[in-house]
């Protein structure tokens, strides 16, 4: 390579055409130089804006020598850059060679020492069509600096050629995907890290499922993985490069090993096989190549030819971390932030982040976000967050580029905007071509309808495409959505097929989402000490809804021995982590004196925090409070606040009690028609007591029109949910026969049902009844 004395003009790299059959021929003669068959030409050389070293792209090495097989430096074949995941980078390159004289290795001994103009390739032809940023092409200007991620959101696009909006790109799913892949940035890490983990919405004291994600990332590990191979590559260029890794490789060329081991883990080229992939990535392991070490260590993490083995995981992952490698470290904290194989340690993983992250390396730098983002290990800080998502966005780490999106679209740290969001998530779309997070993304603009009509098929179909791309939050996605039948048909196998997926890579979500199944009985037989067992997994994650669910089971005595000490500590721990339902089910426990002594300051002091978020059980549970001066001084005006929080809810029980207060003038003047309104909305959602409620107020005429027929049905709705009352009323009217024939034995038989509760004037009518010896 030589330098131009003009110093606005690239460096050149000198290369001269060879014939294969002079290369061939080496072996079995004693030159060591091939026959030149043409001049030497001088190409010009890119410089990586990353590493700021030099290279020829291999597209203008076709231009100068129209037959080129590949590269040659005295003996040694030149192999193509690879990128951080082994993959050969895209536009195809070779690596400069200073003041040495590169040998192009040709079938037709042509070579032209003034290549014409080129003419854009169908690829690029393509990209320009999408408006893509990613494609390195021939340059002569020095690159222009590098952007702030805010720069990059403020800059106007060049006209030439026109980019496309998001809802543009994001409807070219399908052809974006196949060809964008082609486009990988430089500097592509080897795994992506985490997803948000989302809290479910608020549930009742009764496991209920929780929602579907999508509203924000979650945090969670991303399997490692191996990135798929072009599936559009030149089968010739294909054959070409196979056989130069394996050539290499047997020569003891451990970066070939790695190579070649990539290869059989993912099958380009060759036929797919983890043991030989495994074979290839020992050689190389045994010369202390961190690379072959993280990879033995990602077969062991998936399974992929080996029994899934985390300590096993840890010990080649620490191989390469102790060599200051920056992935291996990054891996170990993977391992200790999510108790894979060792225990939770959120400090432990704070530091091998760090010890990543100083070297610039995203994947850390966008964990680090995550442990300040969620307050895991370190007090939350949104700020700090950002910070550390920013460096790894300033990498093109796609995963960091969607996070911040969703932070600007839920506003946490920073204010709303969906705009800048949208921007986010585009440069994620672009950059997150290897691992996944380009479709995933896109299928995440569509469930949410962020700038396109919301579309759960085609969120559905881009989630599958990601899962198959081993996306694991994908997994997640998909599994809830068969769960749900959210864009598709109810499928419980199909779901647990997916949930699974995330579950062995320490998914708590998933892992909670398994539980569920298992607690309702869905698409397995209900099991509640299975369901147990799932959520106390997911509960070793610190995930809250995990957590308040433990805490459920040990107190309802499900699936384990009732425990309300146990209950206690486990909705104590989520109450503390700001977990509303835990809060109000933590006040329930102090309210009735359940594994802790009875206080009711305490228990309106842990309600009031889940009604300030929003909580409408615990909205009512406040109001209800307030109503009757328990736990705090009595308070009309705040009850009545409070529990219409809760009925703008549509919580049946505060509608009773509202109405009760406006049927009697309790803090606000009496209307017996809003308050037969309020309760009827509650007898409607089937809460006995309001029913019964109605059929008095039907039988009497108070708030509504005097009907007995309206009357009975009421009172027998609420009969048959055992509520003693209606069952001494429905007696009632069967004794008077008001609503209803007379019939004494069903009266006897109503009052019987009552008394059994304890009810007193129904066990003085069967006295009635019996002393008077009444027989109709």
């Amino acid at each position: 390579m030589s330098h131009n004395s003009n110093s606005n003009l690239p460096p050149v790299q000198a290369m001269r055409a060879v014939t294969k059959e002079s290369v061939d021929s080496l072996s079995s003669s004693s030159s060591t130089s091939p026959v030149a068959t043409g001049p030497i030409v001088h190409i010009d050389c890119q410089v990586d804006p990353e590493t700021h070293k030099e290279f020829v792209l291999w597209e203008d090495i076709l231009l100068a020598f129209k037959d080129a097989i590949h590269v040659r430096h005295g003996t040694r074949v030149v192999p193509f850059s690879k990128g951080a995941d082994f993959r050969t980078l895209e536009p195809r390159r070779i690596a400069a060679v200073p003041d040495a004289v590169l040998d192009i290795v040709i079938e037709d001994p042509i070579a032209r020492s003034e290549p014409p103009s080129p003419a854009p390739t169908s690829m690029q032809a393509i990209t320009n069509s999408l408006g893509t940023s990613q494609t390195t092409q021939r340059v002569v200007l020095p690159p222009p600096p590098s952007k702030t991620l805010l720069e990059e959101h403020q800059e106007t696009p060049s006209p030439l050629p026109p980019s496309k909006t998001l809802v543009e790109e994001v409807q070219e799913t399908s052809l974006k995907v196949e060809v964008v892949s082609m486009l990988s940035p430089s500097y592509v890490p080897k795994e992506a890290t985490k997803q948000e983990i989302q809290d479910s919405d608020t549930r009742p004291t009764e496991i209920t499922p929780s929602s579907i994600t999508t509203t924000a990332t979650r945090r969670a590990p991303q399997a490692p993985q191996t990135p798929q191979a072009p599936q559009n590559l030149a089968t010739a260029s294909a054959t070409t490069e196979v056989t130069q890794a394996i050539v290499n490789a047997s020569l003891g060329d451990k970066d070939a090993q790695v190579i070649l081991g990539n290869m059989y883990a993912r099958g380009q080229g060759v036929d797919q096989d983890y043991e030989a992939a495994m074979d290839w990535f020992r050689k190389a392991a045994e010369k202390n190549d961190p690379t072959a070490q993280n990879r033995i260590g990602d077969l062991y993490r998936l399974g992929h030819g080996v029994t899934q083995d985390f300590s096993v995981t840890m010990e080649w992952y620490r191989k390469a971390a102790d060599q200051d490698d920056p992935t291996g470290q990054y891996n170990v904290g993977q391992l200790y932030d999510y108790a894979l194989g060792v225990p939770l340690d959120y400090a432990l993983a704070m530091e091998w982040y760090q010890k990543a992250a100083t070297k610039g390396y995203p994947p850390a730098q966008h964990s680090i976000g995550d442990l300040y983002s969620y307050g895991q290990g370190v007090v939350q800080d949104y700020v700090k967050a950002m910070e550390w998502y920013t460096k790894a966005a300033h990498q093109h780490h796609a995963e960091s580029e969607f996070r911040i999106g969703t932070m600007f679209e839920e506003g946490q740290g920073v204010p709303k905007d969906e705009a800048v969001a949208l921007e986010c998530f585009k440069k994620a779309v672009d950059h997150g071509i290897i691992n996944g997070w380009s479709v995933y993304t896109q299928g995440y603009i569509y469930y949410r309808g962020l700038g396109v009509s919301q579309d759960m098929a085609v969120a559905h179909e881009c989630f599958v495409k990601a899962a198959e791309q081993g996306h694991i939050p994908a997994h997640i996605e998909v599994g809830n959505m068969y769960y749900r039948g959210v864009g598709v048909p109810v499928d419980y196998t199909k779901a647990m097929e997916y949930l699974l997926k995330g579950a062995s890579q320490g998914r708590a979500d998933a892992l909670q989402q398994i539980g569920e199944m298992y607690y309702h009985g869905h698409g397995v037989p209900q099991d509640f000490s299975e369901a147990f067992k799932w959520l106390f997994k997911a509960a070793q994650y610190d995930f809250l809804p995990s957590m308040t669910d433990i805490g459920l089971l040990y107190r309802s005595g499900l699936g384990i021995a009732q425990d309300y000490d146990q209950a206690f500590f486990w909705l104590s721990k989520a109450a503390r982590g700001g977990r509303a339902n835990a809060q109000r089910e933590l006040g329930f426990m102090y309210h009735r004196g359940l594994g802790t002594p009875q206080d009711f300051q305490a228990a309106f002091e842990w309600c009031l925090k889940a009604a300030e978020q929003g909580h409408a059980a615990a909205q009512a549970d406040i109001g209800n409070m307030y109503h009757h001066g328990r736990g705090t001084a009595q308070d009309l005006p705040k009850a009545i606040e409070y529990l219409l929080k809760a009925v703008d809810q549509n919580l049946a029980v505060a509608q009773l009690e509202l109405g009760a207060m406006l049927f009697i003038g309790e803090g606000v003047p009496p209307n017996h028609s809003v308050a037969f309104e309020l309760i009827l909305k509650a007898a409607e959602q089937g809460h006995a007591e309001a029913q019964s409620n109605i059929g008095v107020m039907y039988s009497t005429g108070q708030g509504t029109f005097q009907n007995h027929i309206k009357a009975v049905e009421w009172f027998r709705k609420a009969a048959e949910q055992e509520h003693a009352p209606a069952q001494f009323d429905l007696g009632l009217a069967y004794m008077a026969g008001k609503g209803v024939a007379v019939s004494v034995a069903s009266a006897r038989e109503l009052f019987a049902l009552a008394a059994a509760q304890g009810h007193e004037e129904a066990k003085a009518y069967l006295e009635y009844i019996h002393n008077n010896n009444i027989e109709q």
